[in-house]
């Protein structure tokens, strides 16, 4: 590969990210946390010595929460806004790594497919620290040197092994993918074996024997396997299975009205007439492999059309729909390509009320968004001391690394699916039975199955917020240890106090 391509691709891509960036930073602190969250704390506790899925439940492949780990100990944040801004400023610089590895192998075709999947991955959290928002890079990859193959074009030795890494990426960060993963993978080795394809599969067992040797097998499989059969298999249903394959179809049938879904639906018929147009030219095989690969990477997929929150989870599959849409776009004649390429590339332009035009408050989303997360973190930082120890239940995680307090909860936190669970549930009533958290945050959500339970009630007081009771509550024995300053520090900077108040089960959820 020539000096020359290197160069045009960095100058091609330097331009597009300075706009991006321009563009993403500023919104790093709308929607608040998010299941981004659920990553950054993992990786926090790694750092803390904890022993992933043993230690932490952690109900997702591991490499989210060890590149978390990874990020926070380089770049060592000082507060939750940069701890959030290094993890969104991480999928930046990944999606501009991985681009660049693109533009070199694969050229012009992706150059529309990086504008538009960039300027838009917004709408379903594209831009977060999310599995889904790094393993679509290294799965659009696959699916564009299987095209190479399929096309007969020359595959390079460093292909093979690339795709190796690749897949072994996608499996690890993300379970759901993993079957589309596989597929892409086998379908880039189908054929005569060689030493090459044997050298790939040798470093995809070696990687894969790597990650499952740093993990307890056992609570490996009970947590990213067992949790997630028990509660999602019911997805893998006939209709659920025909809506992943046939998505761009019920797209059309959708009920949401935005600006995302406008452009889906656009994009479907641009898809569904190239589609048709390689059947017309009795290209079947590179049709089907187009519709298994789609359909395989959205068995997870949410109501068509949908934005933001669950529609994380289409991350993939649109990024790999805009892909095939380009590569079957590129396989035309010459002269028809312009006509579309100018079709599609002026969406980024005629959307209306499109995000690239709104205006954003980076500092008054941070207080929305993180406000409540941040004073409670700091009036539990104020008050503690370094071997105290704190039990959020339930919800608001970050608060374990903002107040670099740990749990004496045997899996680190409750939070995410735990309370389904009997040993998790067992194992949260035998902390406050043999080792009572200094801190309690919680009993304000309205759950019962997170409320502090009603035998310990008379160990704890709680913290006010002006009239207002809050999450926050203290062992008495605690209490006793804090000083008149702390006190004064608390009331003076956020307004919390301690008040007289006998806890009751009437009085509890009194939020």
């Amino acid at each position: 590969m020539n000096v020359k391509r290197l160069i045009i691709s960095f100058l091609i891509l330097l331009p597009i990210y300075f706009i991006l960036y321009k563009i993403y930073i500023p919104r790093i602190n709308a929607f608040g946390c998010f299941d981004d969250c659920f990553n950054i704390t993992a990786g926090y506790f790694i750092n803390e010595g904890k022993i992933l899925y043993k230690e932490i439940f952690f109900n997702h492949q591991m490499l989210l929460a060890y590149i978390s780990a990874f990020i926070q100990n380089i770049t060592s944040p000082i507060n939750i806004f940069e701890l959030v801004l290094k993890h969104r400023q991480f999928v930046l610089l990944f999606g501009f790594v991985f681009n660049f590895l693109l533009l070199l192998r694969f050229g012009l075709r992706v150059i529309p497919f990086i504008f538009l999947f960039e300027l838009t991955k917004f709408y379903v959290f594209g831009d977060r620290f999310l599995a889904e928002n790094l393993v679509v890079y290294p799965l659009i990859y696959n699916l564009n040197l299987l095209w190479e193959k399929v096309s007969k074009r020359k595959v390079f030795n460093f292909d093979y092994i690339l795709a190796a890494i690749f897949s072994w990426f996608v499996i690890f960060s993300r379970e759901p993918f993993l079957p589309v993963s596989l597929m892409l993978f086998g379908l880039i080795l189908y054929g005569r074996f060689n030493k090459i394809k044997v050298a790939s599969l040798a470093v995809f067992a070696i990687l894969t024997a790597f990650v499952l040797l740093k993990v307890p097998i056992s609570d490996y499989y009970f947590n990213v396997f067992t949790i997630n059969q028990m509660n999602f298999s019911g997805e893998l249903t006939l209709p659920k299975l025909l809506e992943a394959f046939f998505y761009p179809i019920y797209l059309i049938a959708s009920s949401e009205r935005n600006i995302f879904r406008f452009l889906l639906l656009s994009l479907s018929f641009i898809f569904i007439f190239l589609i048709i147009n390689f059947v017309m030219r009795k290209k079947y095989k590179e049709a089907f492999i187009i519709f298994l690969i789609l359909g395989l990477a959205n068995i997870r997929s949410v109501a068509p059309g949908r934005i933001f929150y669950d529609a994380f989870h289409m991350v993939p599959w649109y990024g790999l729909f805009l892909s095939s849409i380009f590569i079957l776009l590129f396989d035309l004649k010459k002269y028809i390509r312009p006509v579309f390429l100018i079709i599609i590339l002026s969406f980024l332009f005629f959307i209306p009320n499109s995000f690239l035009t709104e205006k954003t408050d980076t500092h008054k989303e941070l207080i929305v968004n993180y406000g409540n997360l941040m004073e409670a973190g700091n009036v539990i930082k104020t008050l503690s001391k370094e071997n105290d120890t704190l039990f959020l239940d339930g919800f608001d995680e970050l608060i374990y690394w903002d107040t670099k307090l740990l749990s004496p909860y045997k899996y680190s936190w409750y939070t995410s699916l735990m309370p389904n669970y009997k040993i998790y549930k067992d194992s949260r009533l035998e902390m406050f039975r043999e080792n009572l958290p200094d801190f309690y945050f919680g009993s304000c959500k309205q759950s019962l199955a997170r409320v502090l339970p009603k035998e310990y009630l008379s160990y704890y007081q709680r913290l006010y917020s002006g009239d207002k009771p809050s999450c926050i509550y203290l062992t008495k024995e605690k209490i006793n240890e804090v000083s008149e300053s702390q006190w004064i520090k608390i009331k003076a900077e956020s307004n919390y106090e301690l008040k007289n108040e006998i806890l009751t089960e009437d009085t509890l959820l009194n939020y």
